[in-house]
């Protein structure tokens, strides 16, 4: 009993009706089973609630003083019998290294060995930026987390549960742990302030980097091959959702065969990365191209991608047939010749990121959205500050300014052989409009277009992003 007592020291609010270890369950076969540590009980009792308000029954231990070996019999029969297990993971699990929780994920691992391989059984959910890592059971490591900070659901995840428990759902496939279908996900997940959903279906794959690390990339589309070198505020299951990205996803997609990635440490790649230097960063594109199984294709950089672009199309000339770049940089903050006082500014930027970036208000990373697009709408302002969230950890997001802030990838400029179109905004606060110029002039018959737009990243909406998508298209083969 004392265990219990432990475990369960965080009780969810009274006044909820949870299915605990003695509730009545009336089809075991479409029961959810809730496994969490005591200190998340509250975002495991948001997940509750979400799942039970679309009539799904849901196994939720909120009754702590309960204990014994009878009490333990029927933990055990409700994992034996249910149709799915999820595990919550957060922080805290990461940091436990004993817990009644462990023995429950231990039950459902054992369980799931004796199941095909084509059912879904194990639905491993993260809350917070817990890494990856030995702490998480491997078969856990090998599937893809489904991340709700907080243990806010999102509709996507609600509709897949609903999914999967369906009597129609079809068995699952290899890649199903990895699939993310925004079409079924037309109702979410939506970041905040998102007014829609896009109709795009992606499946979700991971490459192997040189060191190890696994980057995620999707392909969507039919067309040219279009290649898109990752940038850090974006995560490949919430892009789709944002009025931000969402757009330049489709458009992308309407012509092309357009494969993006997350960077290492964001999104779905690997978190825990040891190097995040121009090098590791060109190795993520090689690894996902090869992945992809891509011979001859257009690059797109865009901001840091740029960097990483350029010396992609250097280093490889035989596989990039066209390069693009907008709003791009070769040289780094500190590359471009800042001062000491705008190097004080950038490292003072670091230590605020560290302290401000993971908050649950948003208003540091409102300073943000406002440097990279003061011409938003209210609507893309909110989508963007969620998306910085979603994007990444604030160490990491501290660590990747850093690094970003020193990278030069200016001597490639005069080795890059194929057509380059360089496109920048002419009063973009981020990266101004000379670097675009520098670019282009050390680039041999290279192209320049400025657009007219105060923002860092183009939005839909604003007529520089229609000039843009016009500008590649005219620049870029159709097939």
């Amino acid at each position: 009993m004392a265990r219990r007592r432990s475990r369960r020291a965080c009780r969810p609010s009274p006044t909820r009706q949870y299915g605990g270890a003695g509730a009545i369950v009336s089809d075991a076969s479409k029961a959810v089973f809730l496994s969490y540590a005591s200190q998340d009980a509250a975002a495991a009792a948001r997940i509750y609630d979400a799942l039970r308000a679309t009539g799904i029954q849901v196994w939720f231990d909120s009754n702590e003083l309960r204990g014994g070996d009878a009490w333990d019999d029927a933990i055990r029969k409700r994992i034996k019998s249910c149709a799915l297990f999820v595990p919550v993971i957060s922080r805290n699990t990461q940091q436990r290294d004993e817990g009644y929780f462990r023995l429950e994920w231990k039950l459902a691992i054992d369980r799931s060995h004796l199941m095909s391989k084509t059912r879904p059984f194990l639905i491993p959910v993260v809350i917070d930026d817990a890494p990856n890592d030995d702490q998480v059971p491997d078969v856990f490591r090998h599937i893809h987390w489904t991340r709700l900070p907080g243990g806010e659901p999102s509709s996507a995840f609600v509709a897949r549960i609903v999914a999967l428990l369906s009597p129609d759902a079809r068995p699952a496939t290899a890649a199903d742990d990895l699939r993310h279908s925004a079409g079924a996900a037309a109702h979410g997940p939506r970041a905040e302030g998102d007014a829609g959903a896009s109709t795009l279906r992606q499946e979700i794959r991971f490459a192997r980097s040189a060191d190890g690390s696994r980057i995620a990339f999707t392909t969507t589309g039919s067309g040219y091959p279009l290649v898109n070198a990752a940038h850090w505020l974006g995560h490949l299951e919430y892009d789709l959702q944002t009025p931000v990205w969402r757009p330049w996803i489709e458009r992308l997609s309407e012509r092309f065969r357009l494969t993006r990635y997350d960077s290492r440490g964001c999104g779905l790649s690997d978190r825990d990365v040891s190097g995040i230097g121009l090098d590791e960063l060109v190795s993520d594109l090689e690894a996902v191209v090869d992945a992809a199984g891509l011979g001859r294709f257009a690059l797109l950089g865009k901001s840091q991608g740029g960097a990483i672009s350029i010396a992609y199309a250097a280093r490889h000339p035989e596989r990039v047939s066209h390069l693009v770049l907008c709003g791009a940089f070769a040289r780094s903050l500190f590359g471009r010749g800042h001062n000491l006082k705008e190097r004080a500014a950038i490292e003072a930027m670091i230590q605020l990121i560290k302290v401000g970036w993971g908050q649950s208000n948003s208003a540091f990373r409102q300073l943000f959205t406002n440097l990279f697009i003061p011409q938003a709408t209210p609507e893309q302002a909110l989508a963007f500050n969620a998306i910085q969230q979603q994007a990444t950890s604030p160490a990491h997001a501290a660590r990747l300014t850093r690094a970003l802030s020193r990278i030069d990838a200016s001597p490639y400029l005069g080795q890059i052989a194929c057509p380059t179109l360089v496109v920048h905004c002419r009063d973009d606060t981020v990266v101004p409009l000379e670097e675009g110029r520098f670019i282009a002039a050390s680039v041999r018959g290279a192209r320049f277009e400025s657009v007219d737009t105060q923002n860092h990243v183009l939005l839909p909406g604003e007529r520089a992003f229609e000039r843009f998508m016009d500008l590649l298209g005219e620049f870029l083969p159709s097939a």
